[in-house]
């Protein structure tokens, strides 16, 4: 719940534009369509940036990062 509940605050923070959320985003490499944002120390919320909506792809613990990013492939 408090995984969700913070991937939930961070596309909120995402979609309103505020600076300090997307200060943290990156850009994956192997994706480049997709961002990646640090939901706490462990998870990562993945989304694509629309102009007009923010698309949350998946919300994963960091060690299953690189098999995420193979399926947004």
């Amino acid at each position: 719940a408090e995984v969700a509940t913070a991937a939930l605050a961070c596309a909120a923070a995402l979609g309103a534009g505020v600076e300090h959320t997307w200060r943290e985003v990156k850009r994956l490499q192997r994706a480049p369509d997709a961002l990646s944002a640090r939901v706490g120390i462990h998870h990562r919320l993945l989304f694509r940036a629309r102009p007009d909506a923010i698309e949350v792809v998946d919300i994963v613990h960091r060690r299953d990062l690189p098999r995420a990013i193979d399926r947004l492939m």
